[in-house]
C-alpha cells in the first residue's frame, strides 16, 4: 500500500471514529449516550427502580420494611449484568485495483473515501435497526403466497428498511419458535423497497426462480419471521449484538427468567417499563394515545424525579400522521402554540413538559416508545469495549490480507451493550 493511502486511512479514519454528520439519519442512535470504556467479561451497571422506599412512623418499622424489601431496591445494590455484544463490517479492495491506482492516487482515494463511508453508514444503520428489535431479533414477518420463487412479501412493507442486498437471514415459524426453520442460510440477493419485498437464495451465488425455497427446505404456505443469521433471540444461545428497547422494554409483561440477572416480575413496571393499553386502544387517535402513555407514567412513576421523559419515538409514517393530527386541531409550527419543527423531530407540550417527537425509520411502525434519556447517560447509555465501532489494526495495519486471495479488507468492529438501567422511565404504546 501506498504511503499516500496509508496516510489517508489514518488522518481521516483513525480508529474508527465515525464524523458526527453521518449520525443525522439516526436520530435516536445519534441521541443515545455512549461511553467507550467498557471492559470486565460483562457491562455491570445499578438497577434503578426509583428512592429507597423502607420507611414508617417508628425506626422499627422502617427497618422491617428494608429487611423484607425486594431485593431490586437500589439500597440494596442490585445490577445488571449484560454480556457484551459483537459486530462486524467490511469492505474488501483488490490488490489489482491499489496496482493501477499508482498512477492516479487522488482518484483512487476518493473512490476509497466512498468506499469506507458507505461502510460507516451501514453499520449505523445496522446499529439502529438494532436498537429497536424486539427480544426474538424478527427483522420482520414474510410470507411467500404460495410460490417458490424466493420472493418475500412483507406484512408491514415499512420493514423493508432493515433488510439489505447481501444481508444473510435465518427464519423461523414462530415468534417463540427455538429452531430454525431453514437449515441453510438464506441469501438476500433482491430488495423491492416500493413493494416491502425481497428476494432470498440458499446459495450466495444462487439467482431467483423455481426451486429457490425447495433447496432451503421452507414451506411456501408459512409466514416466518425473518433475522439476521446467528441472532434469532429465542435460541438457546444466539450470538449477542445488544439488547435493543425491545428487550427492556418488552410489548408485554415479562416472565419470572432472569433478565441480565434481575427477575422483572418483582416490580413489574419498574423493571421492564410501561405499557398503555386501554380498552379502548384501537378508536384512539395518535395524538390521544401519545398523551395517554406520557400522562400515566408521569402519574404513576418515577421518571419525574429524573427530569421526565425527554423524548418519544415514532415511525416516520406514524409521525406525519400525529402531525396531520395536530395540524387539524389548529396547532401550527413556530407560532407560540407548544409545537415546533426541527429536521428529524418536533417539540410538542405534553403535560406542562416540552418533549422531542422523533422521527426514526427503524422505529416499528405499530409502536410508540416514550423515553426519559438524560445526556449524562444517568438512564439509557449505550458502553462498549473501546470505541464504537473502532479499525482492527492491534498489529498496526489498517487493511488486512486475506488468506488465499489477492484482496485486503478493512474491518470495521464494535462490542457494544447497552442499558436501561431504570426501565419504569421508559414507556411503550402500539400505534
Amino acid at each position: 500500500m501506498s504511503t499516500a493511502i496509508a496516510n489517508f486511512l489514518k488522518s481521516k479514519y483513525d480508529n474508527g471514529k465515525i464524523p458526527k454528520q453521518r449520525f443525522e439519519n439516526f436520530p435516536t442512535l445519534a441521541r443515545l449516550p455512549k461511553r467507550s470504556d467498557g471492559g470486565g467479561d460483562y457491562f455491570i451497571t445499578s438497577v434503578l427502580t426509583g428512592n429507597a422506599v423502607a420507611k414508617g412512623p417508628t425506626l422499627a418499622i422502617a427497618q422491617a420494611g428494608y429487611t423484607a424489601g425486594s431485593n431490586n431496591l437500589n439500597v440494596k445494590g442490585a445490577k445488571w449484568t449484560i454480556p457484551w455484544g459483537a459486530w462486524s463490517q467490511v469492505v474488501n479492495i483488490e490488490d489489482f485495483d491499489l496496482k493501477k491506482a499508482r498512477s492516479n492516487e487522488v482518484a483512487f482515494i476518493n473512490w476509497l473515501d466512498e468506499q469506507i463511508d458507505s461502510l460507516h453508514i451501514s453499520f449505523l444503520e445496522s446499529m439502529s435497526i438494532q436498537l429497536f428489535t424486539e427480544t426474538n431479533r424478527s427483522l420482520g414477518v414474510g410470507t411467500t403466497a404460495g410460490t417458490d420463487t424466493g420472493v418475500v412479501q412483507l406484512s408491514n412493507p415499512s420493514d423493508i428498511v432493515k433488510i439489505h442486498v447481501g444481508d444473510v437471514l435465518d427464519c423461523a415459524a414462530a415468534v417463540d419458535s427455538s429452531t430454525i426453520a431453514n437449515g441453510v442460510a438464506l441469501y438476500v440477493i433482491a430488495v423491492n423497497k416500493n413493494t416491502g419485498t425481497f428476494t432470498v437464495c440458499h446459495t450466495a451465488t444462487g439467482t431467483a426462480g423455481t426451486g429457490a425455497f425447495a433447496g432451503a427446505s421452507l414451506s411456501t404456505s408459512t409466514a416466518y419471521y425473518f433475522c439476521m443469521r446467528g441472532a434469532w433471540g429465542a435460541l438457546s444461545s444466539p450470538n449477542p449484538i445488544f439488547q435493543g428497547l425491545g428487550d427492556w422494554i418488552p410489548s408485554s409483561d415479562p416472565a419470572s427468567t432472569a433478565f441480565n440477572g434481575v427477575d422483572r416480575t418483582t416490580d413489574m413496571a419498574a423493571l421492564s417499563g410501561y405499557r398503555y393499553a386501554p380498552t379502548n386502544l384501537a378508536s384512539m387517535a395518535l395524538r390521544q394515545k401519545i398523551t395517554g402513555l406520557v400522562t400515566i407514567m408521569n402519574s404513576r412513576g418515577s421518571c419525574m424525579s429524573a427530569g421526565g421523559i425527554t423524548d418519544v419515538i415514532l415511525n416516520p409514517e406514524k409521525w406525519q400522521v400525529l402531525v396531520d393530527e395536530l395540524q387539524a386541531q389548529g396547532w401550527r409550527p413556530l407560532d407560540g402554540a407548544g409545537m415546533t419543527y426541527g429536521s428529524n423531530s418536533i417539540k410538542w407540550a405534553i403535560g406542562g413538559k416540552t418533549l422531542d417527537i422523533v422521527s426514526d425509520r427503524h422505529c416499528p411502525i405499530g409502536t410508540c416508545y416514550a423515553l426519559t434519556m438524560p445526556k449524562d447517560g444517568s438512564n439509557i447509555v449505550l458502553c462498549s469495549v473501546d470505541e464504537f465501532p473502532h479499525i482492527i489494526q492491534e498489529d498496526g495495519l489498517t487493511m488486512l490480507r486475506q488468506s488465499g486471495a489477492n484482496t485486503y479488507e478493512h474491518r470495521l468492529q464494535a462490542y457494544p451493550a447497552m442499558a436501561v438501567k431504570a426501565p419504569g422511565w421508559c414507556g411503550r404504546v402500539a400505534v
